[in-house]
């Protein structure tokens, strides 16, 4: 080997070494944890599996768990073997009744029906209602009308009519409003009568 290949060597070597940082390992954090008759337990680091556990007796001095399964407070039960978890069996919810929660679907569709249909008779009465008013109105436009026609009818025969010789006496003002009033009032009730 050469000089220039062996003090390369001996180069990366001494920046390998010279690099290489010693980890102070950070203490280990605890969880305390409870099973489910009450026992505290302590587990090291996160509660996953591989994690170390403990018994914490009474006087404060801590053992391994014990091996097998344990029920933890919230109900998962983990299984554990050398002071070790093995496995986690997380608690299971008990879920509703499928009577209870179908039920409840129920009631709530029986009520949310009941207010439809009510705001749906109302859009219909109220429909109804005016659709008879706009019926009505037709109706006594048209009468409205053929009343007209009938006046204009009338009108239009008395101003063919010849009208009468003049009197020798001429009336006074009023005598002929009076005429004129009585002469609308029975066009009036000729057209009542048609």
């Amino acid at each position: 080997m050469d000089d220039k290949k062996l003090k390369d060597a001996v180069s990366r070597i001494k920046s390998f070494f010279t690099d290489l940082t010693i980890d102070e390992q950070s203490p280990v954090e605890f969880k305390e944890m409870e099973l489910q008759d009450g026992t505290k337990v302590k587990v090291s680091g996160e509660f996953v599996e591989g994690a170390l556990i403990t018994v914490v007796n009474v006087d404060g001095s801590e053992m391994p768990a014990p091996d097998g399964e344990h029920v933890m407070k919230d109900g998962s039960v983990i299984t554990v073997k050398d002071g070790a978890i093995v496995s986690i069996v997380p608690a299971v919810e008990e879920a509703p009744s499928v009577d209870e929660d179908m039920n409840e679907k129920f009631d709530a569709l029986t009520v949310s029906y009941a207010e439809l249909k009510s705001k749906y008779d109302d859009l219909l009465k109220s429909t109804t209602e005016s659709k008879f008013a706009q019926e009505k109105f037709s109706k006594d436009l048209k009468s409205l009308q053929e009343i007209q026609k009938e006046t204009f009818s009338i009108v239009e025969q008395l101003a063919g009519l010849p009208s009468h010789e003049a009197v020798e006496e001429k009336p006074s003002r009023t005598q002929t409003k009076f005429d004129k009033f009585a002469q609308i009032g029975k066009t009036l009730q000729e057209i009542k009568k048609h």
